[in-house]
């Protein structure tokens, strides 16, 4: 029976050349520059999100209002044609 050896291809992936070093320092300083803008970002709409939410519970507010005005326009009007059916 013979051996039979399979090559794996390279998919692009490089193999380490820092010695450990884990990468150079621009390499280092741009992921940390850009984990801290993430982290910016992400405070930011947390912020927005808090915001929103207050949106809504202002706009149920506002559309409990409404409906309770209307309510009340209802009343009134129908206690206004009562009145003016009794001066007839």
């Amino acid at each position: 029976m013979s051996a039979t050896t399979i090559k794996v291809p390279d998919y692009g992936n490089q193999p380490a050349t820092d010695n450990g070093q884990g990468g150079n320092e621009e390499t280092r300083s741009a992921v940390k520059a850009a984990l801290a803008q993430i982290h910016r970002i992400k405070a930011k709409l947390r912020e927005v999100m808090a915001q929103l939410q207050e949106l809504v519970s202002l706009l149920k507010i506002a559309q409990k209002e409404q409906r309770s005005s209307a309510r009340e326009i209802q009343i009134v009007r129908a206690k206004l044609r009562q009145i003016h059916r009794l001066e007839l």
